[in-house]
């Protein structure tokens, strides 16, 4: 997933689809050293079996959350990890919700509140302080939905407007009708 997420894009340079093979320092003022690089692998087996792991024990939004954070500490490559974990993260709530495509995406609002999204992820690092990480994402999810819910709202609003201003063009609507429902 990602050779492909960075193929012609920012990061080509960057080894697509392989472990970092050097120490990486996140921040402008190394705020966060990520483990070594002799540590990805096993880190990333880990991540690994927690993913795939039965947990029903934990929520599963929840389990989300630790599993972003946790790909997120690990910074497993050289370039690209955030554009990873939140596909991670939206992967992980579409499978172990059973939904039917995936529709959370985290990305809004965790750039509209990148400084609380570092600090939060730090914390977590530095002090063990999962709540304050977990209560952040779960506002954010509240938001995202509110957002999903009002784009789909909108959407249904401008198909029954096209449905209106087509109500006497029949062969128009029988042409354009797939594409839009």
């Amino acid at each position: 997933m990602h050779a492909r997420l960075l193929s012609k894009v920012r990061g080509l340079d960057k080894r697509p689809g392989e472990y970092r093979k050097r120490l990486v320092q996140i921040g402008s003022n190394r705020r966060f050293v990520p483990p070594p690089p002799e540590h990805v692998e096993p880190l990333m087996k880990d991540l690994e079996g927690f993913l795939n792991a039965d947990n029903p024990a934990l929520n599963p939004l929840i389990r989300a959350y630790m599993a972003h954070y946790q790909f997120e500490a690990i910074h497993p490559f050289l370039d690209g990890n955030g554009r990873i974990g939140r596909v991670l993260l939206s992967l992980c709530t579409f499978h172990w919700h059973r939904h039917e495509r995936p529709w959370l995406y985290m990305s809004a609002f965790f750039d509209r509140f990148k400084d609380e999204y570092v600090d939060n992820l730090f914390r977590v690092s530095t002090h063990g302080d999962w709540n304050t990480w977990i209560e952040f994402c779960l506002r954010g999810t509240v938001q995202q939905c509110a957002d999903a819910i009002a784009r789909c709202r909108r959407l249904v609003s401008l198909r029954d407007e096209y449905w209106s201003h087509t109500a006497d063009a029949p062969r128009l609507r029988v042409i354009s009708g797939k594409a839009i429902d």
